[in-house]
């Protein structure tokens, strides 16, 4: 057996929560501080909404 260790690295974990209609919605994000940084308050925003809108029209439809 080989293991192979590669260098501790710092990362952001971002967590977030939606709920409708009885629904709850979680997820979280990993990344780096780098990454972090480099999004706007909108493109959270936008892809926090993505990602929703896609697991409501996955749970609405799940053998699609």
């Amino acid at each position: 057996m080989q293991i192979n260790n590669s260098e501790a690295q710092t990362l952001v974990r971002f967590t977030w929560t939606v709920q409708d209609d009885g629904y709850t919605y979680m997820d979280t994000w990993e990344m780096t501080p780098e990454e972090w940084a480099a999004l706007t308050p909108q493109d959270i925003e936008t892809r926090q909404q993505e990602q929703y809108a896609a697991w409501r029209a996955y749970m609405a439809n799940p053998g699609a």
